[in-house]
């Protein structure tokens, strides 16, 4: 939360599980699509994939020796 300034706060917090509750449903149906038209092994091979590829867009932690962001 120190991302993001005091007036946007609460946007924020309303924003996510808006979509949350959008992009569930929507995963479910593509995973459901690709088993369907593939295979079960697929799907789960394509989420899996998908889950660890998920790793390169989380942020990096900055070293000690970096300044605080301003």
């Amino acid at each position: 939360m120190l991302a993001v300034e005091d007036g946007y706060l609460a946007r924020v917090m309303t924003a996510w599980p808006v979509t949350r509750q959008v992009c569930q449903p929507a995963v479910v149906l593509a995973g459901g699509l690709v088993g369907t038209l593939l295979s079960m092994r697929v799907a789960m091979a394509v989420g899996g994939a998908i889950v660890l590829l998920t790793v390169v867009l989380l942020p990096r932690r900055a070293s000690a020796d970096a300044p605080p962001p301003t």
